[in-house]
């Protein structure tokens, strides 16, 4: 079985997460055990946390999965942090956009225009 979340960081800090199909609660837990050391070691080095979420090989969540997603987005992130979100899915990207994260957020259909957007601030 493919592993649901792959999560690298750049030279330039930002950290991609790329992730497919449908996630199980353990799936999300496991990946923001992960998240979080990659957005520490971020905001320890350039002071700030860039994060492009990549969707498009994604689907729409479960709301239990959802509900656990919303939380940790928000213990994960501060305000000063940004979020590009990839996603073909229009019904996809309205859900991540109910996210309840402090940090600055937008939603893209290709990656190298949120990669742009990152970079900007």
């Amino acid at each position: 079985m493919v592993a649901p979340f792959v999560i690298e960081t750049d030279e330039t800090g930002v950290i991609s997460v790329v992730a497919s199909g449908f996630w199980s609660a353990d799936d999300l837990e496991g990946h923001f055990v992960d998240l979080k050391t990659a957005v520490e070691a971020a905001r320890a080095r350039f002071g700030v946390v860039r994060v492009l979420v990549d969707l498009r090989a994604s689907r729409v969540q479960s709301q239990e999965v959802f509900d656990r997603l919303r939380e940790a987005t928000s213990a994960t992130y501060g305000e000063r942090d940004r979020i590009a979100i990839v996603a073909e899915s229009t019904l996809l990207t309205m859900q991540m956009r109910r996210l309840d994260a402090k940090a600055g957020r937008a939603a893209f259909a290709d990656v190298r225009t949120a990669r742009d957007w990152l970079l900007s601030a």
